[in-house]
């Protein structure tokens, strides 16, 4: 399979001022160490609690945050050698599809005006290539034509998130990075989005990352899943593997949670005890020591390293299984 993003050794740190003069006082350390490599026309999803650095590490390696250590490498090519043109073709294979909707779209431009904005930027100037493009993706997320000169306030949530994911195809991307896309929506809503998104990735040939905490979607759309805790990938997997076969006690706990329709087959709900450290001072240890009811003493002296369960499954735990 061909790599599309090779990524190593990822840390983002984010400076903290917390004095008048706007001092550094520390860092909030948002994604740990990464290595991950994605394959093209795969979909794979970063899971975990709110706040893990699931969104900072996606907006990370489409640039629009800056890395403190690591590599990021796209295609073959390392990302720090970018020239500003290098940066400007590279979005526009890219794109992302934000979480809420109702935010993410300006609601003084048309739905025309919208889809326009990223073709102007990119050079395209032709008004009826720039016609024809806008029915053609309108049309491939499942709306009329008409729809373009409506404004966002015209449109249901459904239908926005819709508008959104041709925001971001007009540009013909080979990668969509969705964040949280259907956190915002109705559950039978959510149901449309998902199979939209799953119908694109084979129409269109896409790579998609995405990004969410609810494990019964993830189940439903991915090829792999990657667990994240405190910025680090404690677990990844494919989907069959992950979800029949758990290793890391984080993941055990995340899918315990995970609401079920049959209530003859009751599960033990897993309850995470303890503190979760601070992004300001990480452990030495493993981070999930303070929270993990398997911990022993060497799990706080020393980060555990990656145990290969199968080719395609590999988890970060002294004590998994």
């Amino acid at each position: 399979m061909e790599k599309i993003f090779e990524i190593k050794n990822l840390n983002v740190m984010f400076p903290i001022s917390d004095d008048f003069f706007g001092a550094e006082k520390g860092f909030i350390h948002a994604v740990n160490g990464v290595d991950l490599d994605i394959y093209k026309n795969e979909i794979i999803s970063i899971v975990g609690e709110s706040g893990c650095g699931k969104s900072t590490f996606a907006r990370t390696i489409i640039g629009l945050e800056k890395y403190s250590e690591g590599s990021v490498v796209f295609l073959g090519e390392n990302l720090d050698n970018f020239s500003k043109q290098d940066i400007k073709n590279f979005r526009k294979k890219c794109q992302l599809v934000f979480q809420n909707p109702f935010s993410s779209l300006n609601p003084r431009m048309s739905i025309y005006q919208i889809l326009k904005e990223p073709l102007t930027i990119h050079g395209i100037k032709d008004k009826e290539e720039i016609n024809k493009k806008i029915e053609n993706v309108l049309k491939l997320v499942g709306l009329n034509n008409e729809a373009a000169n409506r404004f966002p306030h015209e449109f249901s949530g459904g239908q926005r998130q819709r508008i959104a994911i041709a925001r971001a195809l007009i540009l013909e991307p080979e990668i969509i990075i969705a964040d949280e896309p259907v956190s915002a929506l109705d559950v039978s809503i959510q149901a449309q989005i998902i199979n939209l998104l799953l119908e694109l990735k084979e129409k269109l040939n896409l790579t998609i990352i995405f990004i969410s905490h609810d494990l019964s979607v993830v189940k439903h759309i991915s090829d792999r899943v990657a667990v994240m805790y405190l910025g680090k990938i404690v677990e990844l997997a494919t989907k069959d593997e992950l979800f029949n076969k758990p290793m890391h006690p984080y993941t055990k706990a995340l899918l315990s949670a995970v609401p079920q329709v049959d209530l003859i087959k009751k599960k033990e709900l897993i309850s995470l005890d303890g503190d979760l450290p601070s992004v300001k001072n990480l452990p030495r240890g493993c981070y999930f020591a303070s929270r993990c009811p398997k911990v022993q003493e060497n799990c706080k002296q020393k980060q555990p390293d990656y145990v290969d369960v199968s080719s395609s499954h590999k988890v970060c735990c002294y004590y998994c299984g």
